[in-house]
């Protein structure tokens, strides 16, 4: 019975950050805002207002090569290895990911030997369970 909660647990958080993140404005997508006497740009989660005009552009990576950094995880063991890199070496596993279907942001929750739960993008972010970034190539 324990481990049906838990993984109850886990699954509700899971639900609740990827009703999250499908708000999140990644490199694919950049806003541009511009009025007479100024004009703005912003890009992944940032946002800017402006009472003239606005627009949003959608671009790739290429377009942008001081952005694109060259990460690009691939599967499960590659988001482990890179975990293990960054964040330290908790026995990880991969609990649930995305990197196989395109309808929304890829990505790997992993969950450490100490009960840690991080979401590692596949371009290299990493949240914790709290939605905070821990680190961005």
């Amino acid at each position: 019975m324990r481990k049906f909660g838990n993984s109850l647990s886990i699954l509700l958080l899971s639900a609740m950050f990827l009703g999250a993140c499908t708000n999140k404005t990644r490199i694919g997508q950049i806003s541009t805002s511009s009025s007479p006497s100024s004009s703005s740009s912003s890009t992944r989660a940032s946002s800017s207002t402006s009472t003239t005009s606005s627009e949003t552009t959608k671009v790739s990576g290429k377009d942008f090569p001081e952005l694109n950094i060259g990460i690009q995880l691939e599967s499960g063991q590659d988001t482990i290895d890179y975990a293990k890199m960054i964040l330290g070496d908790k026995d990880w596993i991969v609990i649930e990911g995305n990197y196989t279907r395109t309808e929304s942001i890829p990505y790997n929750l992993l969950q450490g030997n100490d009960g840690s739960l991080y979401w590692v993008y596949q371009d290299g972010e990493i949240y914790d369970k709290d939605n905070k970034l821990v680190h961005q190539p």
